[in-house]
C-alpha cells in the first residue's frame, strides 16, 4: 500500500494507508463496504442500529428492552478496559493521520452510512 510503511510505523499511519487502499480500491473486502446497502435499511425494521464507539451502553439499552439484565453480555469493549471517550479519542489520532483528499473520498463513499446510522463526520 505504502512502501515506507515499516514494523515501526504507527499504527494511526498504517491505519491511514489501510483507509486510502480501501477508497482507492486496492483493498476489496466485503466487510469494508458501505453498510447501509448490506443491511437493507429500507426492507427491515431496524429497532437499533449499534455503532461500536457505544456498544456497552447500547448493549444495556437492548437487555432493557428485552428484559434481559439478568443476564452479563461478555467481551464488551469496556471489559476490554476501553470506553467510548477512548474509542472516539482513538478514532481521531487515527483519522487525523488520513490525507484530507481521502478523508473527502471516505464520506462519500460511505456517506449514507453517515446519514442513516447517524454517524458525524470527523
Amino acid at each position: 500500500i505504502d512502501p515506507s510503511l515499516t514494523a515501526d510505523s504507527s499504527d494511526a499511519d498504517k491505519f491511514a494507508a489501510f483507509a486510502e487502499g480501501v477508497i482507492k480500491g486496492t483493498i476489496k473486502n466485503f466487510h469494508f463496504v458501505p453498510q447501509a446497502g448490506k443491511m437493507k435499511i429500507c426492507d427491515f425494521p431496524y429497532d437499533l442500529i449499534a455503532q461500536t464507539e457505544t456498544t456497552s451502553q447500547q448493549i444495556s439499552a437492548v437487555q432493557e428492552h428485552t428484559n434481559t439484565t439478568q443476564f452479563e453480555f461478555p467481551g464488551s469493549r469496556s471489559e476490554a478496559g476501553y470506553d467510548s471517550v477512548a474509542t472516539v479519542h482513538l478514532a481521531h489520532e487515527f483519522y487525523d493521520k488520513v490525507k484530507p483528499e481521502i478523508m473527502d473520498q471516505i464520506y462519500q463513499y460511505y456517506k449514507w452510512d453517515f446519514v442513516l446510522m447517524g454517524y458525524t463526520k470527523l
